[in-house]
């Protein structure tokens, strides 16, 4: 918890913030680095055939815990199909992307450690509903990642 907050943190199914990604995911979050004072968590549902470019966080880890379905990682130039039950780490500077590598929706948990700012997917998520067909311009997808130290 962030510094004098002795609150604890209690989210449901279905409560928390949820975002839209131009790579057909959506994000429902349960903690903010705001409210942890050092990690964030969401939960990722990816429809079949979603997947992410290959990206860098270079001050942030990414770590995901599969729940459910079938995911295909790529890290560090290693791809790997992983199934329930199975933690992927991608630690801060490392190439990684994913894909649902099923034919149903896959659940991730995903955590990132520091933890993110919201206002870059809330900036992910106007986008990507203001865009046709949900696929916003490279290059604004580009000067977001950069603004919030990724690429």
């Amino acid at each position: 918890m962030s510094p004098g907050n002795t609150e604890p943190i209690i989210r449901g199914a279905g409560e928390g913030a949820v975002h839209r990604t131009p790579f057909g995911d959506t994000l429902a979050w349960k903690a903010g680095d705001a409210e942890t004072g050092g990690y964030s968590l969401h939960e990722r549902t990816a429809p079949p055939r979603a997947e992410s470019t290959p990206h860098v966080h270079h001050r942030v880890s990414e770590a995901f815990y599969l729940i459910d379905g079938e995911m295909e990682f790529e890290v560090a130039e290693r791809k790997f199909v992983v199934g329930p039950g199975t933690f992927v780490l991608a630690p801060a500077g490392t190439p990684h992307a994913w894909r649902n590598a099923g034919g149903r929706d896959a659940r991730v948990l995903v955590l990132f450690a520091p933890g993110v700012d919201y206002g870059y997917f809330e900036e992910i998520d106007r986008l990507t509903r203001s865009a046709s067909g949900g696929r916003p311009d490279p290059r604004e997808l580009l000067a977001l990642a950069e603004k919030y130290g990724m690429t």
